[in-house]
C-alpha cells in the first residue's frame, strides 16, 4: 500500500478488535487520569436495562470531536487497515472489525476532514457500515448481527490481556474478547453481556487498599552499615525486619520511622536523632499516588563585561526537590509488587552565575508482602569531588548539617495492607472462643440443671426437724 501525506508524524498504534460493532451498542469507557494521591474509582458501565444511564451516553455520540474535524491529505491503496494506520499518526485511533481491516480502499484525499475519511470508510463496509466513538476511540464496521452485543470495560489493574480470561469465564460458549491497553472489549450473546457487566461491576469492587509508608532520610556511613544496606546501594533492596505488626490485634504498633529509630539507636522514641520525614500514601489497586516537596530556586543571569564588572540581567525560576511515584498490583493474597519511581532534584548556581540541575531518578520494582520493609538508594547527598551539587538541597528531609560529607539520602518504603487471610484467621479464633465461651456456659446450666434435679425442698424441710420434733409430729 503506497501513502503519500502531509504534516507531521505521530507514531501510534492501530488497534482492531474482532466483530462488527453498533453505535448504539458500544458503550466505551477510558480510564480516568488518577489524581495526586486520590484513589480513582471505575466509571459504572450501563446495563442494557438502564434506560437513564444510555440517554446520558447519547449526548456523547453525537458530541463533534474537534480532531475529527481535523482536515489531511491522504492518497490510499490498499487494505483498510493501513488507512487505519495512517489516520492513527493524526491523533485518532480507528478500531476495526476482522472483516472490514481487509476489505481494500482506494481513495485521494486533499484537505478533507477526519470525519469524512471516517465516513468514507464506513460506507466501504457496506450492509450499513457505522462510525462510532467513545471517548477518543472511534469503532468502523458493519452492525453488530443477530444477538450478539459488544461492551467496553476498563480493567481494575495492569494490562487487559492479563483479565481476557477472567472475563470470558463469565461468558458464554461464544464469547470473543480483546484487550486495548487498560481496555477489554466483550463480544457475546446480549443476555450474556449483563452477567458479565455485573462481573465486572464486582471485581472493580473488590480492589485491595494499600498503606505506604516513605521515610526520607539521610544517614552516615556508619549508620547506613548498621542498618546493613549495601554501600553501594543504586537501586532498591529488601530490608529483613520486623513488620512490627501485632499478630493479636492485626495491627502496626510502631511507625516505620521509629522502627528505624529504635534500630539505631535502640529508642523507638529517639525521633529527634534521625533527619527524616515520614508520609504515608493511601491508594488502591492498579492506582498511582505521587509525592512531591520542594522549593521554587531563583537562580540570577549574569553577563560580564569586557571590564571585568558582572551585571544581573535576569532571573530563572527552577523546579527543585523530590518527586515519587508509586503503583501498587496485587500479588498474591499476602504479597505486592509496588513500582516506585522517585526523583531528586537541585539547583546549584556557580561563580559566574551559570545554573547546573542535577537530578537522579531510579525505577524499582519490588514485592513485598503485608508489613514488609525496602529502602531506595544511589542518592549521594554530598558534594562529588568534580564539585557537582549536593542532590537533596531543599528536598522534603532539609536542615541538613552540610560540614557532614558522608551522608547519603535513602528513601524507606513500608507496605500495609488488610490481609484477608489474616482477617478470616482472626474471625476464626474469635469465633472459637465464642464457641468456647457458649459450651462452657452450656457446661455451666447443665451442672446447675443437675443440680437442681438432684435437690428435693422436701428434704431440706426434714433436715430442719429435730429428734423431738419428729417424736411430736409421731404422736
Amino acid at each position: 500500500m503506497t501513502v503519500k501525506r502531509s504534516g507531521t508524524y505521530v507514531i501510534l498504534m492501530c488497534l482492531c478488535l474482532s466483530g462488527c460493532l453498533s453505535s448504539s451498542q458500544v458503550p466505551i469507557y477510558n480510564k480516568p487520569q488518577p489524581q495526586s494521591g486520590q484513589p480513582i474509582k471505575l466509571p459504572v458501565i450501563a446495563d442494557a436495562t438502564n434506560q437513564e444511564a444510555l440517554q446520558r451516553l447519547e449526548p456523547e455520540e453525537i458530541k463533534p470531536d474537534p480532531l475529527r474535524q481535523k482536515r489531511v491529505s491522504l492518497t490510499v491503496e490498499g487494505p483498510m487497515g493501513h488507512l487505519a494506520r495512517c489516520l492513527a499518526y493524526e491523533g485518532i485511533t480507528v478500531i476495526l472489525d476482522d472483516e472490514s481491516r481487509g476489505l481494500e480502499f482506494s481513495g485521494k484525499f486533499t484537505n478533507t476532514p477526519i470525519d469524512r475519511i471516517l465516513s468514507a470508510m464506513a460506507e466501504r463496509c457496506g450492509g450499513g457500515g457505522v462510525v462510532a466513538q467513545r471517548d477518543g476511540y472511534v469503532y468502523v464496521g458493519k452492525p453488530t448481527e443477530g444477538d450478539y452485543d459488544v461492551a467496553v470495560f476498563a480493567v481494575p489493574s495492569g494490562d487487559a490481556t492479563d483479565w481476557i480470561d477472567v472475563y470470558s469465564l463469565a461468558g458464554s460458549e461464544r464469547v470473543r474478547a480483546n484487550g486495548i491497553g487498560d481496555l477489554i472489549v466483550v463480544r457475546d450473546t446480549a443476555e450474556t453481556i449483563t452477567r458479565v457487566r455485573r462481573f465486572h461491576e464486582a471485581v472493580s469492587g473488590c480492589r485491595r487498599e494499600y498503606h505506604i509508608e516513605l521515610v526520607m532520610v539521610e544517614l552516615t556511613d556508619s549508620q547506613t552499615r548498621s542498618l546493613g544496606i549495601d554501600m553501594a546501594l543504586s537501586g532498591d533492596q529488601l530490608l529483613q525486619w520486623d513488620g512490627q505488626l501485632d499478630p493479636l490485634t492485626g495491627t502496626f504498633t510502631s511507625s516505620l520511622q521509629a522502627t528505624l529509630s529504635g534500630i539505631l539507636f535502640g529508642d523507638s522514641q529517639a525521633t529527634q536523632g534521625l533527619n527524616a520525614e515520614q508520609v504515608t500514601l493511601h491508594l488502591v489497586e492498579g492506582d498511582e499516588a505521587t509525592l512531591e516537596a520542594g522549593d521554587e530556586i531563583n537562580v540570577r543571569q549574569r553577563v560580564a563585561s569586557p571590564e571585568g564588572t558582572v551585571t544581573d540581567v535576569d532571573t530563572q525560576v527552577f523546579q527543585t526537590g523530590l518527586q515519587i511515584k508509586v503503583r501498587a498490583h496485587s500479588v498474591d493474597a499476602g504479597k505486592a509488587r509496588l513500582d516506585i519511581e522517585p526523583e531528586l532534584s537541585s539547583v546549584r548556581e556557580f561563580v559566574d552565575g551559570l545554573p547546573t540541575i542535577a537530578t537522579r531518578r531510579i525505577k524499582s520494582q519490588v514485592y513485598l508482602g503485608n508489613g514488609g520493609v525496602a529502602v531506595l538508594g544511589g542518592f549521594h547527598s554530598s558534594t562529588t569531588q568534580s564539585g557537582g551539587p549536593r542532590l537533596p538541597g531543599t528536598t522534603i528531609a532539609s536542615g541538613i548539617d552540610e560540614r557532614e560529607d558522608d551522608r547519603r539520602f535513602f528513601i524507606f518504603v513500608r507496605l500495609r495492607f488488610e490481609d484477608e487471610e489474616e482477617d478470616e484467621e482472626i474471625e476464626d479464633e474469635a469465633d472459637e472462643d465464642m464457641a468456647d465461651e457458649d459450651e462452657a456456659d452450656e457446661d455451666i446450666d447443665d451442672e446447675e440443671d443437675d443440680e437442681a434435679a438432684d435437690h428435693d425442698p422436701a428434704d431440706e424441710d426434714d433436715a430442719d426437724l429435730d429428734d423431738d420434733d419428729w417424736e411430736d409430729l409421731e404422736d
